[in-house]
């Protein structure tokens, strides 16, 4: 199994006081160095004993201990003095193990970056101890592996799930269990470890969120919680929903699962904040995550902190952000309209701060349509007599022969759909009509749509990317993945009837954001 992955840290927020107490008046001037000394219960040095340096995030690999392979990794020895002095660490939280046969010490360090080396006070070892405990394993699943948080240890169950260290340093330790096929974990816990005893930890389950480890979090970065908030999201009522959209300028996405499971987003005081993925896109490079925050979070200076890095991490999003959040505040965060046509003119009805666009008319060389382009879309716009009262759009088409009637709208450049929902209108008429999202002028130009048989009734179409038909490069159809990222244009086409009427189109799943 290959369960470490070398990996920089890309951010690292560390805030916890260390375990062990630096002493004053050292007198070394190696840059970014911790020096430790190993003593025995006498006081006495503990020379020539193995010393091994972990990041706090690190578990070990089933195979065998690791060597001296990047530079959050240390293996050494101590001096006859029992000092051992490690150079050039990067900043971080790390474990430090010292063994000696069958005595040994482990301690937590907060490293920062220094000019000179931080000193430590003496680090005593001691018997080791036993652990063991059970872990509740599948039907399919004949052992799994148990590991230690920061320490160079790793155990296999039998095939009932028993498991077995027999010789841990005293100390609090952070264990979870992994097995072959399974990409989250099986079990984490927490547990004391006695010299010359054994502690039996039982049945071992699934962590509650609220009990995780920030520091096995291999990376972390903060963001200021005012940039997420824009002006047309205030005032803010109670909760709110927040977004943050991740790309490769902004984030490295090698640097997280390729699912995005092992992502956790946390308020300042280390609270775990509910969330949900929307969208986790590897390649190419994208994601949006929303965040459920309190309105008195939001209106101080505060700053929400992104947590990655983590193999076989627990998926800890939700699809229940916006549950107790009021339907007319959800469609103001989490919708925009297009238009309804009640202002009579060209332009469409998207809210501030999204520009106005421009519908327009089109069609192909077998169609005579009416209004004409020259004449302009404001033609098109008419009092329904149908049923459905207010203004709407209708465009009458004479085909000659096999061809299309079109009224679109840009949307002022190429946006980004990708977490669309639903795409809601109202229709009738004669004929086929299809709805597209088109890319144009591009490269790779084309459209996503799909097509509907109208009548004379006003029908409600809600349309879900997953209705869109496959690729098939019929009519240009590329398909939604490939139009989703660099939408320029929505359009409505009409054929083999001889007119169309549509009123009220709405974009849910997408924010004035993702258009502005």
């Amino acid at each position: 199994m290959n369960l470490f992955r070398c990996l920089l840290f890309g951010f690292a927020l560390f805030c916890l006081v260390s375990c062990t107490e630096p002493v004053a008046g050292n007198s070394m001037e190696t840059e970014n160095s911790i020096s430790v000394q190993a003593v025995n219960y006498a006081g006495g040095p503990m020379s020539n004993a193995k010393v091994l340096v972990r990041p706090a995030w690190f578990v070990a690999d089933s195979s065998t201990t690791l060597a001296d392979t990047n530079a959050f990794i240390r293996n050494e020895t101590t001096d006859q003095y029992g000092w051992v002095e490690i150079k050039g660490l990067p900043q971080g939280k790390y474990t430090v193990e010292i063994r000696s046969k069958s005595l040994s010490v482990f301690a937590t360090v907060d490293h920062r970056d220094t000019a000179v080396a931080e000193v430590f006070s003496e680090l005593v070892l001691s018997p080791t101890g036993t652990l063991k405990g059970k872990i509740a394993l599948s039907t399919d699943a004949k052992k799994a592996w148990v590991q230690i948080y920061g320490l160079d240890y790793v155990v296999a169950t039998d095939s009932t799930g028993a498991f077995c260290f027999k010789a841990l340093p005293s100390g609090v330790v952070r264990i979870r269990s992994i097995a072959e096929g399974y990409s989250s974990i099986l079990a984490e816990d927490l547990s004391d470890v006695y010299a010359s005893r054994i502690v039996d930890m039982g049945v071992i389950g699934l962590p509650a969120i609220g009990t995780e480890d920030p520091a096995t979090w291999q990376y972390a970065k903060s963001l200021p919680l005012d940039s997420l908030v824009s002006d047309w999201m205030l005032p803010l009522y109670d909760s709110t929903i927040v977004t943050i959209r991740l790309n490769e300028n902004n984030f490295n996405f090698s640097e997280a699962a390729s699912d995005g499971l092992d992502l956790r987003v946390e308020n300042e005081n280390g609270e775990h904040l509910p969330y949900e993925r929307v969208r986790w896109d590897s390649d190419p490079k994208r994601a949006v995550i929303r965040v459920r925050v309190s309105e008195t979070l939001v209106s101080g200076p505060s700053f929400l902190v992104l947590r990655w890095g983590h193999t076989n991490a627990i998926d800890r999003a939700g699809n229940n952000v916006w549950v107790g959040i009021p339907d007319s505040v959800r469609r103001v965060l989490n919708s925009v309209w297009v238009d309804d046509f009640e202002d009579g003119d060209t332009a469409t009805g998207f809210p501030d701060p999204i520009p106005a666009c421009h519908w327009y008319i089109s069609n192909s060389d077998s169609v005579t349509v009416s209004p004409t382009s020259e004449e302009g879309f404001a033609k098109t716009l008419e009092t329904d007599t149908a049923g459905r009262g207010g203004i709407v759009a209708h465009l009458s088409y004479v085909s000659k022969g096999r061809g299309w009637a079109l009224l679109g709208t840009t949307l002022g450049g190429y946006k980004s759909l990708a977490t669309l929902d639903s795409i809601v209108f109202w229709a009738r008429g004669s004929g086929i009509i299809s709805l597209a999202f088109d890319k144009l002028k591009t490269p790779t130009e084309g459209k996503a749509w799909a097509h509907f048989s109208l009548d004379s009734t006003w029908t409600r179409y809600s349309v879900k990317p997953t209705n869109l038909l496959n690729a098939d490069s019929i009519g240009g159809n590329i398909g939604w993945d490939a139009v989703k990222d660099s939408v320029s244009n929505i359009t409505f086409l009409g054929n083999s009837g001889t007119d169309f009427w549509i009123d009220d189109i709405h974009l849910y799943g997408v924010d004035r954001d993702d258009l502005k």
